[in-house]
């Protein structure tokens, strides 16, 4: 309870405690809290980094996620790391909480030096490194630039995308501050929450309960306005003879339509949050989410706020990170076999990066396969859609009908002008490397919502060359949610009745509460 349930060590000191151990088990002497605070959760911390240890090892790769929590309790800066990799024999994925510490500054050298710190305790070579997840926040950036490849958070990135084209605007501002005083209302009050709900009944609306949001998730802020929105008359109804903020018809007009613009960028956010999706599915995304944006609509309201939406993607996306000439991103997508090469224009560039990926794997790569990795044309698929047409899922499946065919481009016709061949055993690998990638392309794509492992489950046999780089690139996920998510655990952690556990216990019952449900009590 200690450890699962966020109860503080005085827990054992306490009356009902005592009197409910007395009677299950009349004979067993009750330590007291030290005992548990100082022997029992070290000890139970220390089996579990050993067992956890072990995994890490049989590891070929691994990725990994970073984040920085402010603890209201106390303003302590906690910074987390999560290992993601997927077993070299059955192909599964496995995710640990390596490490959740606390640090005096967010300095970008500190950051560095802690993560550093951290695989040297752990153990990890940095052969077993693929990349770092982190928000986009500029020490975090810097930081992790000390550490070798890394990768901003998509979600992260979505999020100030919106942030910028409407949490912004002014007049946007004013209508989220109505919503938040509307909640409040009801919040507050049990009297007013249950005139609204025999209103609900009156006019048959879901008895559901307002949204209050998170201003740090602007999904969080997306539900409050659906709520509001779906309880539209029950609201007008109540505020026709009650003090309370009302909405105008222009309002209400606004908050529809930008419902009704980022509805599918809330169905991407629940997609990249899930445990079982990789980093492979951030090009489609960011391509289905653009072609959306593109589409023509002809309420003057809606196409404004596509076309900033749409800028201020191309900016964050294409132009700022310049994710799509990131090997990280474009390789995943490949060997995602839901996608491959569809969401990508230049195919035959793809497979001279995979195969000199190969080649650099097995240490027969050349200067030459390097420079032609670098200068690359970009490979991501440029969409030319004019259809009005909303559904992103749509806008899926023209993009997959709408692309090249797997066999327009031969790619062993251009492998002598791409590849010097200095060795004929290098020209042997090439063409098996070849062989076993071309196979793999022109299988027909996987359900768009099946896991891509499963898929290489059932047929990690057949592409024995491919395995290696499967579980490199689809080893990382494809956003930094595991960290905010332990921050939420550490908000249980942290609570009041533990306000005088130490920064030292505060880390390892953070770090015991994840792992042991994660290993699921298999220690």
């Amino acid at each position: 309870m200690i450890a699962l349930d966020a109860e503080a060590f005085t827990l054992v000191e306490r009356k009902g405690f005592e009197r409910l151990i007395k009677y299950l088990a009349p004979q067993y002497p009750l330590p007291c809290r030290t005992y548990f605070s100082d022997k029992i959760i070290p000890q139970l911390h220390e089996t579990l980094k050993t067992r956890i240890c072990k995994k890490l090892t049989t590891a070929t790769y691994i990725s990994f996620c970073t984040n920085i929590w402010t603890c209201s309790a106390n303003n302590e800066a906690i910074i987390s790391l999560t290992a993601h990799f997927i077993r070299n024999d059955d192909m599964e994925r496995e995710t640990y909480v390596l490490s959740v510490k606390h640090f005096p500054d967010s300095h970008a050298v500190n950051i560095d030096q802690i993560l550093n710190d951290i695989m040297e305790e752990w153990h990890i070579s940095s052969n077993q490194i693929h990349l770092i997840l982190r928000d986009n926040a500029s020490n975090m950036i810097v930081g992790n630039s000390m550490l070798g490849d890394n990768i901003g958070c998509v979600i992260h990135t979505l999020q100030l995308v919106i942030h910028d084209c409407i949490f912004k605007n002014q007049k946007f501002i004013e209508i989220l501050r109505k919503c938040r005083k509307i909640v409040e209302h009801f919040n507050h009050s049990s009297l007013a929450y249950s005139k609204l709900s025999n209103i609900q009944k009156i006019l048959k609306l879901p008895n559901h309960k307002l949204i209050y949001d998170d201003t740090t998730r602007w999904n969080s802020t997306f539900y409050m306005l659906s709520s509001l929105h779906e309880q539209r008359q029950a609201i007008t109804a109540y505020a026709a003879d009650r003090d309370i903020p009302t909405f105008t018809v222009m309002q209400w007009s606004i908050i529809e339509n930008v419902l009704h613009v980022l509805q599918p960028f809330e169905e991407i956010t629940k997609i990249l949050s899930s445990d079982c999706e990789t980093i492979g599915y951030v090009i489609p995304a960011v391509v289905i989410l653009h072609s959306y944006l593109s589409k023509r609509q002809r309420d003057a309201g809606i196409v404004m706020l596509k076309e900033e939406l749409k800028k201020a993607m191309e900016e964050r996306f294409f132009i700022s990170t310049g994710f799509k000439d990131r090997k990280c991103f474009v390789l995943a997508t490949v060997l995602d076999p839901r996608f491959k090469t569809k969401f990508l224009t230049d195919e035959n560039k793809v497979k001279q990066w995979i195969i000199t990926e190969l080649l650099e794997m097995n240490n027969t790569v050349t200067e030459d396969d390097k420079n032609n990795m670098q200068s690359h044309d970009n490979p991501l698929q440029k969409q030319d859609i004019s259809e009005t047409q909303d559904d992103i899922w749509k806008c899926f499946d023209d993009i997959i009908n709408n692309s090249k065919s797997d066999n327009d481009n031969n790619f062993e016709d251009s492998s002598s002008e791409t590849f010097n061949r200095q060795s004929s055993d290098r020209t042997e690998k090439i063409a098996i490397y070849n062989a076993e990638l071309t196979k793999y392309l022109t299988l027909p794509l996987s359900p768009r919502n099946e896991d891509p492992l499963i898929w290489w489950k059932t047929h990690i046999l057949e592409y024995p060359n491919l395995k290696t780089l499967v579980l490199k690139y689809l080893s990382a996920p494809p956003s930094s949610v595991h960290s905010e998510r332990l921050f939420n655990t550490g908000k249980l952690v942290y609570s009041d009745n533990r306000n005088k556990l130490s920064s030292k216990n505060a880390e390892i019952l953070l770090f015991i509460m994840k792992n042991l449900l994660i290993l699921n009590f298999d220690y």
